[in-house]
């Protein structure tokens, strides 16, 4: 009964040690874009929200639709060192408020490695609201393995379509591999 105590008690506590963070954002530095981010397109989208609508923590980030826009614009991460790897996990909480009978508009996240050319890896064409919630996404592709790996998050479409996106506690993950 004891040793089937421990092993219980061993496997429970193994479980929140199944990845290394590589990198961690939770947009309580006040700064926007945060300390080596950047943001492609319109700055005056983004920002700092005192609130805690995609079920983080408070502030988290907040796109919304003013000014007006009719493009894609991202915010870029700075850069991870993924030398080695061979994938990685990109989590994050969101929740998004779409424009009553707006048309489809798209949010999701991008990779890419050396500035090179961005590959998607999460879309969500969007033409309701999404509650809060976690995404989390498994990359497995060429810019793993990069010194210099970045993901963005993007808008993209007509603002009209859309109210804000809220989007709080960012990881990328190194998921290290389970030894039974």
């Amino acid at each position: 009964m004891k040793r089937n105590l421990l092993i219980l008690l061993g496997l429970f506590l193994s479980f929140g040690v199944s990845a290394q963070v590589l990198l961690q954002q939770d947009f309580s530095s006040g700064t926007m874009p945060p300390t080596g981010w950047m943001v492609m397109g319109n700055m005056a989208n983004w920002s700092n929200s005192a609130t805690s609508t995609a079920s983080g923590t408070i502030p988290e980030m907040k796109v919304s639709n003013t000014p007006n826009f009719n493009s894609s614009m991202r915010i870029i991460s700075s850069q991870v060192n993924t030398t080695g790897l061979t994938q990685v996990i990109i989590r994050f909480k969101h929740m998004y408020d779409h424009a009553d009978g707006g048309a489809a508009f798209t949010i999701g996240v991008d990779t890419r490695s050396s500035s090179g050319a961005w590959s998607n890896v999460w879309t969500k064409a969007a033409t309701a609201d999404v509650s809060a919630e976690t995404v989390t996404i498994l990359v497995n592709n060429a810019n793993v393995g990069s010194a210099s790996f970045q993901f963005s998050l993007f808008v993209s479409g007509n603002s009209a379509n859309f109210k804000n996106w809220y989007v709080d506690d960012i990881e990328v993950l190194n998921p290290l591999p389970l030894d039974g």
